[in-house]
C-alpha cells in the first residue's frame, strides 16, 4: 500500500477549512488556544506525516528554513530569559505564560506543516490564499447579515466592549481585524493578475472587494481602518504614477487630497475619543503601557523577561498587561536579540517583495505590520500564515505584476 486515502484536493480543502475556522475562538475548548481550526490543522499534520513516513520521505529536510531557524532562536531566548529573570528575581509574570508557550509551540508546528505541504505535496499557496480570502469574505458577510437583520431574534448583537463592533464567531474583534487587514489587498491582487482564475468574472471580484471593505467598516478597529486607508492611498498613488505622465501631477494631488479629507472626516470622532476618553483601551492608557514597557526593559534589555504579559499601569498595578504593540511586546519577551531576529525576518520578506515588484502584496505586507504595531499578533497562526505566504511569493523568480 503506497498511499493513504488523502489526495491533494482533500489536503487543500482541509487546510483552507482549518485556517478560516481558527477565527472561531468563541468555540474553543476549556479556554485553551485549541479550537476547530487548530484541531483540523493537527489532524492534517498527523495524516500527512504518516503518509510521508510510509513513503520514506525525509521530513527532517523541512528544518532547513529561515522560519524554522527563527523560531528555534525565539524558543531558546524565551526559555533562557524566563529562567534568568526568575532565578535572579529580576521580574516575574504569572499571567499567560502557559498560554504563550502553547501558542508559540503551535505556531512552530504550523510553520513546519506549511513547509511540509509546500515541499512534498506541492500545494499552490496562491490558490490557497485566494480561496481563503474569498471564502472568508462570503462567510463573514453572511454572518454579518444574519447578525444585523436577525440579531435580536437570535440573541446575537454587534456589541463588543460596549461599542458596536462585529466579531463574527471570534472572541475578540481584533482577531477578526487581523484576518481582514490584508484580505482587501489580496482580492485586488488576484483580480489584477488572474493568478488562479478562481473567479474569472472581474465584477465578482469587485463585489467581493466591496463586501470586504464593508466588513472592515463593521469590525470598527481603528488600527485596521488606518492600515487599510493608508494602503489604499499607496495603491491609488502607484496606479496614477504608472498610468499618467508627470503633467498629471495635479490630478494626483487632487485625488490624494480627497482621500486625506475623507480619512480626516471619518476619523474625527475617533480621534476625539482617543485623546479625551480616559480608562482602559484609551489613547492615554496605551501610551502609559508603551512608556512603562520602555522603563521595564532596562532591567533585562538583551534577552527580555520570557513569555507572558509584563507591564502594569496605574489603572490596576497588580495586573500585568500586554503592551499592544508587537515590537514592544516582543522586546519585553525576548529582548533586543529576539527583536533583531524578527526585524531581520521582516526585512527579508519585504526586500524580496520589492525585488520581484510585488507592489500590491508589498502594500498588504506593510498594512499587516502597521496593524501589528497597535496589537500583539505574534502568537496568532494566521499572522504567520500571511508572513509565510509573503515570503514564498517574494522568493518566487516569476514576476507576476
Amino acid at each position: 500500500m503506497n498511499r493513504l486515502f488523502m489526495n491533494k484536493e482533500f489536503i487543500s480543502n482541509l487546510f483552507i477549512f482549518s485556517i478560516i475556522t481558527m477565527l472561531f475562538t468563541q468555540l474553543r475548548l476549556f479556554h485553551l488556544p485549541i479550537g476547530i481550526g487548530e484541531i483540523a490543522l493537527l489532524l492534517l499534520g498527523l495524516i500527512s506525516t504518516l503518509e510521508l513516513y510510509q513513503k520514506r520521505k525525509n521530513i527532517m529536510a523541512i528544518f532547513n528554513h529561515i522560519f524554522v531557524f527563527f523560531w528555534f532562536i525565539i524558543f531558546f531566548i524565551l526559555l533562557t530569559s524566563y529562567t534568568w529573570v526568575n532565578v535572579m528575581n529580576i521580574h516575574s509574570s504569572d499571567t499567560n505564560v502557559i498560554h504563550d508557550i502553547l501558542s508559540y509551540g503551535f505556531i512552530l508546528y504550523s510553520i513546519m506543516l506549511f513547509l511540509l505541504l509546500k515541499k512534498y505535496y506541492n500545494l499552490n499557496f496562491d490558490l490557497l490564499m485566494e480561496r481563503i480570502s474569498y471564502y472568508s469574505v462570503l462567510i463573514y458577510a453572511v454572518l454579518l447579515a444574519i447578525t444585523y437583520c436577525f440579531g435580536e431574534l437570535l440573541g446575537i448583537t454587534l456589541n463588543y466592549e460596549n461599542v458596536a463592533r462585529y466579531v463574527g464567531l471570534s472572541a475578540n474583534a481584533n482577531q477578526l481585524a487581523l484576518m481582514f487587514t490584508v484580505i482587501p489587498f489580496f482580492i485586488l491582487y488576484f483580480n489584477k493578475n488572474n493568478v488562479t482564475n478562481l473567479y474569472e468574472n472581474k465584477y465578482s471580484n469587485i463585489i467581493l472587494f466591496i463586501l470586504s471593505i464593508f466588513i472592515v467598516y463593521w469590525i470598527a478597529s481603528r488600527g485596521l481602518n488606518i492600515a487599510i486607508i493608508i494602503g489604499c492611498c499607496f495603491i491609488v498613488m502607484y496606479y496614477i504614477y504608472s498610468r499618467f505622465s508627470n503633467r498629471k501631477i495635479l490630478l494626483l494631488s487632487i485625488i490624494i487630497s480627497i482621500i486625506i479629507s475623507i480619512f480626516v472626516f471619518y476619523s474625527y470622532m475617533d480621534l476625539v475619543k482617543l485623546f479625551f476618553y480616559k480608562g482602559i483601551g484609551s489613547y492615554t492608557h496605551r501610551l502609559e503601557l508603551w512608556g512603562n514597557a520602555m522603563e521595564l526593559i532596562t532591567f533585562s534589555p538583551i534577552i527580555g523577561f520570557g513569555p507572558g504579559a509584563h507591564v502594569s499601569t496605574v489603572v490596576d498595578p497588580s495586573h500585568h498587561w500586554e503592551v499592544h504593540n508587537t515590537f514592544l511586546d516582543l522586546l519585553l519577551q525576548v529582548g533586543i536579540l529576539g527583536l533583531f531576529a524578527y526585524i531581520f525576518l521582516l526585512y527579508k520578506i519585504g526586500n524580496n517583495l520589492i525585488k520581484h515588484k510585488q507592489r500590491i502584496l508589498l502594500v498588504a505586507f506593510c498594512a499587516l505590520i502597521l496593524f501589528s504595531s497597535v496589537h500583539f499578533v505574534f502568537r496568532h497562526p494566521i499572522f504567520w500564515f500571511y508572513l509565510f505566504y509573503f515570503y514564498q511569493v517574494g522568493k518566487s523568480k516569476t514576476c507576476v505584476e
